[in-house]
């Protein structure tokens, strides 16, 4: 079950990335609203002021993904054992060499949003206590748009 500090419950690839207690708590940040980026240009004709606007398509749709791993236990050495196991598996879900993969978050009103993303080789692992915390963060790409289900 997320955790009840998530403003948006999120799942990626089919595993809960806001554990409760605190172990892995990543949000999306970035992505959900904003639109795709898009390839098409606007043609440039000598001798005439401005250009001439042209067509454009969506091309790909950014995620960013924030938040913390912080090894949790009792005692220092359960704590730091838990944050090697948890950092691992951060590692291995955020992999670049996988394929596309859902991303779901469940929004506001209870809907749910998903698309399809791959991770980017664009991590950034911010260590602030070395082997129990650190601030990550992870950006993934998509070919499609989010398809948003109604709450029921």
């Amino acid at each position: 079950m997320s955790n009840n500090a998530a403003t948006l419950p999120l799942t990626v690839d089919g595993t809960d990335v806001q554990q409760d207690p605190i172990g892995i708590f990543l949000e999306l940040v970035r992505g959900l609203n904003e639109g795709p980026s898009v390839r098409g240009e606007d043609d440039i004709v000598p001798s005439l002021e401005g250009r001439t606007a042209l067509n454009r398509v969506g091309d790909t749709w950014r995620l960013e993904i924030r938040g913390w791993i912080a090894g949790v236990g009792a005692t220092g050495a359960l704590q730091r054992a838990s944050y090697r196991a948890l950092a691992t598996q951060v590692r291995e879900l955020f992999d670049p060499r996988l394929d596309p993969y859902s991303v779901s978050v469940i929004l506001e009103d209870g809907g749910v949003a998903s698309i399809m993303a791959r991770p980017l080789p664009t991590p950034l692992w911010d260590e602030l206590v070395p082997g129990y915390l650190a601030r990550v963060s992870y950006e993934l790409e998509a070919v499609e748009d989010w398809e948003f289900e109604a709450a029921s």
